[in-house]
């Protein structure tokens, strides 16, 4: 095929498979042939976006994310004063302050849960015990969060505040 022919090729990748417009340039010729070769990259795109829909996150992962997004609320608390080193002093006062977090990423955008109990608790809605869910302070501002989600693991959420705003990073350890 012949560089010069205007086809709709490149819109295949970018809009899930819809073809709204032909391409407004002539295409290069590695294109061209790929679109031959790909013919129904519309079809697998639209199989693939369907299995991407049902896709849902293990129990682990699950909590982890709630653990990041706790942390998330311990860093807004801490710009606020000192955070308290009992969860459930925490709790309270994210939970009657009404704490929610909205995050971006790109195009995506998604707000925290508006019931922050959530962070505090197994995946069936019971509140963690403070033998599950609970701080390892020593002498920092903002102390480690440790969850025993199970009886092998531990999620460990460490603050660095080093930097103008405090980050995190959370490790998966071994119970001893």
């Amino acid at each position: 095929m012949s560089s010069e022919h205007r086809v709709t090729a490149t819109l295949i990748f970018r809009n899930g498979g819809t073809i709204r417009q032909p391409a407004p340039y002539p295409l290069p010729e590695a294109v061209l042939q790929i679109a031959q070769v790909f013919p129904d990259a519309p079809a697998v795109q639209q199989r693939f976006s369907e299995y991407g829909v049902n896709l849902k996150p293990t129990p682990a992962a699950e909590l982890l994310e709630r653990q990041a997004v706790l942390a998330d609320l311990m860093v807004e608390l801490a710009a606020r004063g000192p955070v308290p080193h009992q969860m459930s002093r925490v709790r309270r006062m994210l939970r009657e302050g009404g704490y929610q977090i909205h995050y971006w990423r790109g195009s995506v955008q998604w707000d925290s849960q508006a019931d922050v109990q959530v962070y505090f608790s197994d995946l069936i809605g019971r509140l963690f015990d403070s033998s599950v869910l609970f701080f390892d302070a020593g002498n920092q501002p903002i102390p480690d969060i440790v969850c025993r989600w199970c009886d092998r693991y531990q999620f460990r959420t460490h603050f660095d505040l080093l930097s103008a705003k405090p980050e995190h990073q959370t490790s998966i350890e071994s119970v001893k």
